[in-house]
């Protein structure tokens, strides 16, 4: 190999790790690194009138950017076709402007609670799916009592 090329070669290396180095060192590469992950918790309680249930939802952000869950699915239904019969969403200190979509920052909890309608039974069990924007599916089985 001949000096010349040699020397080419070694510029283009030191450029690229300079250029490398210069992203780490502004934080922008870090910025291809934010994870989004949501812990969900689930639990189902007899209802306000007999032969009704309540199913609780608890969500918290654990991941490294804010999320917003699109959907909240009950037995592959989307909530308001799954005979819920009130819904409620309580975030701690976030404003939500629309309750289809719920904003979770980073570290924030969000809790949902849904009445459900007359055709669940006891004994059953339901299965609660968060979907976030990005297309992440979380889901849990909650067991009616």
């Amino acid at each position: 190999m001949s000096p010349v090329i040699a020397t080419i070669i070694i510029v283009a290396i030191a450029i690229a790790i300079s250029i490398a180095a210069a992203l780490w060192y502004s934080g922008t590469a870090s910025s291809f690194q934010k994870v989004e992950k949501v812990s969900m918790s689930v639990y189902a309680e007899p209802g306000a009138q007999q032969g009704t249930f309540l199913i609780g939802i608890q969500m918290r952000n654990q991941g490294t950017r804010d999320t917003t869950i699109d959907g909240i699915y009950l037995n592959g239904k989307p909530f308001w076709d799954a005979n819920v019969t009130r819904i409620s969403f309580n975030i701690e200190n976030v404003t939500q402007s629309l309750p289809l979509q719920v904003f979770l920052p980073i570290g924030k909890t969000a809790q949902v609670e849904a009445d459900l309608g007359s055709e669940y039974r006891a004994g059953t069990s339901v299965e609660v799916k968060l979907v976030t924007v990005a297309g992440n599916e979380i889901t849990q089985i909650a067991y009616l009592p």
